[in-house]
């Protein structure tokens, strides 16, 4: 039989072989579109469990206390290159955190709340818990690094533009995930005659988490502005408010901060007249 014969009647074994083919790559599309179904449907899921989670923290809220600009500081936490830019993991999931710090700095500066600035300072000569990191992180995260000096005169030292000091805004340089650990942190709330603290940055569940607590164990009404935080995965950022919010700090978010009767408040200058001495000093 010659090949034109053999397409115009077909081998029997060469059909079964078409036939089969044809099931592979059917039986192949259709795992594929169950694959893709599992992870939507696993995305979905995951979504509601953080609405679930974001829900049970809302609705075990203390009652909104006011702050007092003049007696609130704000802590922005590890907010450059290595956590943000060149952070694709963090980027990922946190579309808005550029919008809403720009908004809590804003509010804050605008109402002259205190705000420190704390950048990591990562040396194996000074931070000795870097060995053990390496040990268990060594390789398995791309964009972990584990040195990060802080050297302002070094050609790599940046800010982001949307995060960036100005004016005496202070800037503390800290050597582990605690920003009080062996830093002047505690000696400047102190003599700011700091109350409240708003902590917020990177990354959620590690150097903002490590902050909040030393704040928190310190007497200080802590406050995390967690939609100004940022974490490796949205999973490990929730994780971390399901565990610690209104528990350790209480939650608050940038939009918060802007409502006039239970966010941050600026204070405003005592009118004093002589009725209020004579009234004072009435028998």
């Amino acid at each position: 039989m010659s090949i034109e014969d053999s397409r115009l009647f077909p081998v029997p074994g060469i059909v079964q072989e078409d036939i089969q083919l044809k099931e592979k790559e059917n039986r192949a599309e259709r795992i594929q579109q169950q694959f893709q179904q599992q992870q939507q449907d696993l995305y979905q899921f995951q979504q509601q469990q953080q609405q679930q989670q974001q829900q049970t923290i809302i609705q075990n809220s203390p009652p909104k206390i006011p702050l007092k600009a003049d007696s609130t500081a704000l802590l922005i936490v590890d907010v450059q290159p290595e956590y943000w830019t060149h952070c694709p993991s963090v980027r990922k999931d946190f579309p808005k955190f550029e919008q809403n710090l720009k908004r809590t700095i804003d509010i804050c500066r605008k109402q002259k709340a205190k705000i420190i600035w704390v950048r990591a300072d990562y040396k194996y000569i000074h931070s000795p818990w870097l060995v053990q990191f390496d040990r268990l992180n060594g390789g398995n995260r791309p964009d972990t690094k584990s040195e990060i000096p802080c050297d302002p005169e070094s050609e790599d030292f940046a800010w982001e533009d949307f995060a960036t000091p100005e004016g005496d805004e202070i800037v503390i340089a800290k050597k582990s995930w605690n920003s009080a650990s062996n830093t002047a942190l505690m000696d400047v709330l102190k003599q700011e005659g700091i109350e409240n603290v708003l902590v917020c940055g990177l990354i959620t569940s590690v150097c903002v988490q490590h902050s909040a607590f030393s704040v928190f164990e310190a007497g200080y009404r802590t406050l995390l502005v967690e939609d100004s935080c940022g974490d490796r995965g949205m999973a490990r950022h929730q994780a971390a408010l399901t565990l610690y919010g209104n528990y350790m700090y209480e939650i608050t978010s940038s939009k918060e901060l802007e409502d006039e009767n239970s966010g941050l408040q600026a204070e405003h200058p005592n009118w004093v007249t002589n009725a209020f001495f004579r009234t004072s000093n009435a028998p």
